[in-house]
């Protein structure tokens, strides 16, 4: 009885449509037999893995290697975000703030100064030059690095893109330290 709606509408849309050369013959409850268990089954739910690691690799050392549940980075042309059952990325990293969210809870932040980014199966590992926690970076030391690199704008003689990537960083190290403080994790 519930499903008798559904079968005039179905049969009522494939008379007005019916495929070229094909005649249409009208669907019966006892056709619609065999389909409707089919359609009644609960979806399975996919089985598709909740976390990834995650490596943070300097020249120096490596700073991180566990499992994460997300993770966004910033990549040349913008932040990237990463879960678990991501394609396969390779990417060239900018200059930002990168998230961690984990399993247990939390997140943790650092500062990312360029390098690569690859995500290859349940792993994503960040090549970077530099990798500064956010609970390291200090408030006043980020605006100060701020004005003097925005003075340098007016200079002549500057070299442009430096200046552009000082300002960058500078931005985001103020940025990520005053988000630090705000969580009360500023030094």
């Amino acid at each position: 009885p519930r499903f008798g709606a559904c079968f005039r509408h179905i049969n009522a849309t494939i008379s007005r449509f019916p495929l070229r050369g094909q005649r249409y013959e009208p669907c019966t409850r006892s056709s619609w037999s065999a389909i409707l268990p089919t359609l009644e089954r609960p979806v399975l739910e996919h089985h598709v893995a909740k976390t990834f690691r995650c490596s943070i690799v300097t020249p120096t050392r490596s700073i991180l290697d566990e499992n994460v549940t997300y993770a966004s980075f910033p990549a040349w042309d913008g932040q990237q975000g990463v879960m678990a059952g991501q394609s396969p990325l390779l990417t060239r990293l900018g200059i930002g703030s990168l998230r961690l969210d984990f399993p247990e809870g939390g997140s943790r932040w650092f500062l990312i100064e360029n390098g690569f980014a690859q995500v290859q199966g349940d792993k994503l590992a960040l090549l970077t030059d530099v990798a500064t926690p956010a609970e390291t970076l200090s408030l006043q030391e980020a605006e100060a690095e701020l004005a003097e690199a925005n003075a340098r704008v007016t200079q002549s003689g500057a070299d442009r893109a430096q200046v552009e990537r000082d300002q960058q960083r500078a931005f985001a190290k103020r940025t990520l330290a005053t988000e630090a403080a705000a969580r009360g994790h500023a030094l």
